[in-house]
């Protein structure tokens, strides 16, 4: 590292990731450090990456990942179905019946933003129950995190308000959801150079590591909806 004597300086940040945000800003310190010359250079204001790795033919790229995820409007929602809407092609059976999902789907990530959590991201999967008890249909929405705990998100109960029913409604529709969480993760990992999910799916090389974020962002955004510009965001 230029201006390191030792030339065993090391990236820092002092604060947490800012996965929102795709430029250092004053709530973050950032930059290279070298514990025997004491050699320190701060992260420029714009730059993505440490000390100059960035790519700037990748720029317009990251930008545009960028647009896509803050356009994205989570408050446009698919229309609520109603109970008989769900429940009329199940093919249910007579009397009580237990109808759980033990495994859930893909794995949605997303930032706690706790200033004491060294991780930051973390994944979480969903699953449905589904089931008549004593009589009364009900849904479960079941939530699992990377460590296999699973507790029930939102549930419904026949005879429950219809405002019941509709939150949960609301709460399962979390495709866009899905791939938003993934691209803010991806962008994030632009800037820290960090996988702390470990979704990586093969080594990657320090000076492939942009790219291969930036193609994980851009697989994710292709599929996003419900942005402010309308249509599937490019």
């Amino acid at each position: 590292m230029p201006g390191c004597e030792d030339g065993t300086a090391e990236w820092y940040e002092e604060t947490i990731p800012l996965p929102f945000d795709h430029h250092f800003t004053e709530d973050r310190e950032a930059g290279w450090s070298c514990g025997v010359c004491e050699w320190e250079q701060e992260a420029d204001q714009d730059d993505y990456v440490r000390a100059g790795e960035f790519e700037k033919t990748l720029q317009p790229r990251i930008d545009a990942a960028w647009e896509a995820v803050i356009a994205w409007n989570p408050r446009e929602k698919e229309k609520t179905p109603t109970v008989w809407q769900f429940f009329a092609d199940l093919n249910m059976p007579e009397g009580d019946f237990k109808w759980d999902d033990p495994v859930g789907g893909d794995s949605h990530v997303y930032c706690c933003g706790e200033r004491d959590c060294p991780v930051q991201w973390h994944t979480i999967a969903y699953a449905t129950n589904i089931g008549r008890r004593e009589g009364k249909l009900y849904i479960e929405e079941m939530d699992v995190d990377c460590d296999g705990n699973w507790d029930i998100n939102e549930s419904w109960e026949e005879g429950d308000d219809y405002e019941v029913f509709r939150n949960l409604m609301e709460n399962m529709q979390r495709l866009d959801e899905y791939f938003v969480g993934w691209a803010r993760y991806w962008l994030d990992a632009i800037i820290t150079r960090k996988d702390p999910c470990d979704q990586a799916t093969r080594p990657v090389p320090d000076g492939e590591w942009t790219e291969f974020c930036l193609q994980a962002v851009e697989d994710n955004v292709k599929y996003l909806t419900n942005t402010n510009k309308g249509g599937t965001a490019k």
